[in-house]
């Protein structure tokens, strides 16, 4: 008797598998076991003729993994193992009225609908005679699980040939078929992500071949994969940033780098360069990849576009030259390769006379095409490499990289001849001339900033005596070195909270009460005691210093407002701006944000600008104060009347009040002429809808006189000077038991 010694060996005997390669080898089951009637005996008698025991056959076909199911030829189900009724979800006695039937509640798609028998390759073994395989079926249990199997099936047969059963075995494959399907889509996603994404991935090999190129590498670039694969990237880089993409990509081979990050323009298939930003990943230890996988971008639009905003930031809009900003970084640099060379320089600041008589008879569009005519012809004067930049305005300045004092006289006198022609302004002939004041390196200054600074000032000593052209002298430094102390001084104090503010009341000449506070920024020096405005505004006006100071006055006077405002006393705080806070394009939504902020009512704020500070630039300064009015923030016209003859523009101003300057108030009494100035201004006020406010008022007669030609506010020493906050909290305190403050 055979001895069976393996789980295969017992397969073998038990499922009868012949051999196809002989048809005509006689089956290995014994006659013993042919002659058994029994269907279930069949199985059992294969196991007498191995001498095994029913239990112990049981036991191995139970343990078996895999699902075994033996069929006869009326296709009904003699045997099934524990694994396949697991796998199957169904009893034995279930698989034995529904598998194979009509009524099939196992083996459904998975749309629900019934999966006929036929497929399942039963019928092709008892048909063919063959082994069928089916790689995979996917089903779904009684239970609702989606279930995935591979399926075999063989006949078994008589020692005649004839097929009596036929054995199904199948093994449960759902986690590899979920774990491909997991694989498959996210392979498919990558795909998508590589071939629709604006990114675009290679790899290439350590000299820098490509290895693998996505769809959208090949998109992008208007390649095809076989163009590339093989080819080095190298040879699709500027020749101009070849020498830099090099170096990284060796200094991160020899470094082992796991990343690194590179700009670089790169070639079209039509020739077309466009910049890339690419981000390299060493991935040469991965046996997958054994390369560098680079992704790159198109940041084409982004350069240009970034390009663009240095431009506008670095270079004048309307002539094309160097802006301030731009000149002076160029001149910084000049100053450094100087002192190596040993080299002289010039700087030549100079500025239009009378342009704003230009701008106010032809308007300002017809001033900007006169700065453009004055720019070429001074780039024709002085050609590179030498700098022609507009500062600001009607000013300009020229850089002579070499020039002694010779040489900046000469141009000088070159660039009045050039403008001796008269300009074109619609149609009229326009004669003008320029100021210029010079300055020279390193005779005068060692430093960028001080040699633009001397030159400039210069130029204002030139521009008041009239002289055309002047180099810098020491009698024109309006700093001695106590002033420049007390600059930096300044900027220490701004931080360190010695600036305080003083309030002077404004008074509503109806009813005497107090309508409004003026703040008034005091300096509190630690060594140096109280110093007055008009000694340290003028230095943070010209020193850049005013827009920190401005914005401290904002904020603080705003916070003491809202003190005021929970206290009971709805006071509107007026603050002084000056030119150059109107040069701000920030300054609108600064003010907002603060209001927002210390949550306080707009009308309870007054920005204060002298008239000559609105007509310094008046087209931007109507935008800026526009958008201010917008915000309900009342605006005043400070010192009006001693500024540029301004009535035409008046109209046109988005403001709430005048305030008539203190040197026409002060005589008024006694100079028929100054008393008339007044009467003027308020009556031309009033027919403007607006309030007028008399400033420097220090006697009653002065005050009752007020009264009568209907002023609306007065503000003076007469009625309080300017007090810090807690003495006019008693002021006020004092005035509301009186009720009347004069």
């Amino acid at each position: 008797m055979e001895v069976i010694e393996t789980v295969d060996q017992l397969i073998e005997h038990l499922f009868l598998i012949k051999d196809e390669a002989a048809p005509n080898q006689s089956s290995t089951i014994s006659q013993k076991a042919l002659d058994l009637t029994s269907e279930r005996g069949l199985a059992y008698g294969l196991v007498a003729s191995t001498g095994i025991s029913k239990e112990h056959w049981h036991l191995i076909f139970d343990t078996i993994a895999c699902g075994v199911v033996l069929i006869n030829a009326d296709i009904q189900i003699v045997e099934a193992n524990r694994a396949a009724q697991q796998i199957l979800g169904i009893s034995f006695e279930s698989m034995q009225q529904y598998l194979f039937t009509s009524d099939n509640i196992v083996f459904r798609r998975p749309d629900g609908t019934p999966l006929p028998y036929e497929e399942l390759q039963v019928a092709a073994v008892f048909r063919t005679g063959q082994a069928q395989h089916r790689a995979l079926e996917g089903f779904i249990r009684p239970d609702n699980q989606s279930r995935w199997i591979e399926i075999d099936a063989a006949p078994v047969r008589e020692a005649d040939g004839t097929i009596t059963h036929a054995v199904i075995t199948f093994i449960d494959v759902t986690e590899r078929v979920e774990a491909e399907r997991v694989i498959q889509i996210s392979e498919a996603r990558f795909r998508t992500l590589t071939e629709q994404s604006n990114d675009f991935t290679a790899i290439i090999d350590d000299e820098g071949r490509f290895q693998y190129v996505s769809s959208s590498y090949c998109r992008i670039l208007g390649y095809k994969p076989e163009e590339l694969i093989g080819t080095s990237m190298f040879g699709l880089i500027h020749p101009d940033d070849l020498l830099r993409i090099l170096t990284v990509f060796t200094e991160g081979l020899q470094a082992n780098i796991s990343l690194v990050r590179a700009e670089c323009r790169m070639r079209r298939a039509d020739g077309f360069w466009f910049t890339v930003e690419s981000i390299g990943y060493n991935c040469f230890d991965d046996p997958a990849i054994k390369g560098i996988v680079v992704t790159s971008r198109d940041i084409t639009e982004r350069v240009r576009m970034e390009e663009t905003l240095r431009y506008q930031t670095q270079y004048d809009g309307l002539t094309g030259m160097p802006n301030s900003t731009r000149f002076i970084e160029l001149l910084e640099q000049e100053v450094l390769a100087a002192q190596g060379e040993q080299r002289l320089m010039a700087v030549l600041v100079l500025d239009i006379d009378r342009f704003k008589d230009v701008n106010d008879t032809f308007g300002h569009h017809h001033g900007d095409l006169l700065l453009q005519q004055v720019g070429m012809r001074l780039q024709q004067i002085v050609p590179a490499p030498d700098v022609v930049s507009r500062l600001s305005g009607d000013e300009f300045a020229v850089l002579l990289l070499e020039a002694d004092e010779a040489r900046a006289e000469a141009v000088a006198s070159a660039i009045h001849g050039a403008l001796e022609e008269p300009c074109i302004v619609d149609g009229y002939p326009v004669q003008i001339d320029v100021s210029i004041g010079a300055s020279l390196y390193p005779a005068h200054a060692h430093d960028a900033i001080t040699l633009l600074r001397r030159a400039d000032m210069t130029m204002y000593a030139v521009k008041q005596a009239h002289d055309g052209y002047a180099l810098f002298q020491s009698a024109f430094e309006q700093y001695n070195p106590q002033r420049l102390t007390l600059i930096s001084e300044l900027r220490r104090a701004i931080a360190t909270g010695e600036l305080q503010l003083y309030y002077q009341p404004k008074i509503d000449l109806k009813s005497r009460t107090v309508d409004s506070v003026e703040a008034l920024v005091r300096w509190q020096h630690p060594s140096r005691g109280l110093i007055p405005p008009d000694q340290f505004i003028p230095l943070a006006e010209l020193t850049g210093l005013i827009g920190p100071l401005s914005y401290w006055v904002l904020e603080e006077a705003m916070r003491q407002c809202r003190e005021w405002l929970r206290a009971g006393h709805k006071l509107r705080v007026a603050i002084n701006l000056s030119a150059w806070n109107l040069r701000d394009a920030a300054l609108p939504k600064t003010i907002a944000s603060m209001l927002e902020h210390y949550q306080l009512p707009p009308h309870l704020l007054c920005i204060e600008l002298t008239e000559s500070a609105v007509m310094t630039d008046t087209h931007r300064s109507l935008d800026i104060l526009a958008q201010i009015f917008a915000l309900g923030v009342h605006i005043s016209i400070d010192d009006f009347g001693t500024g540029y003859s301004s009535l035409a523009y008046l109209k046109q101003l988005p403001i709430d009040e005048l305030k008539i300057d203190r040197s026409f108030v002060q005589q008024m009494t006694t100079n028929k002429a100054d008393a008339t100035i007044v009467r003027s201004t308020i009556n031309l006020a009033h027919s403007f809808g607006l309030r007028v406010v008399a400033e420097g008022v220090e006697d009653a007669t002065t005050l009752e006189l007020l009264s009568t030609l209907h002023c609306d506010l007065a503000q003076g020493y007469y009625m309080s000077c300017p007090l810090p906050v807690e003495r006019l909290e008693r002021w006020l305190s004092e005035t509301a038991k009186s009720k009347s403050v004069a």
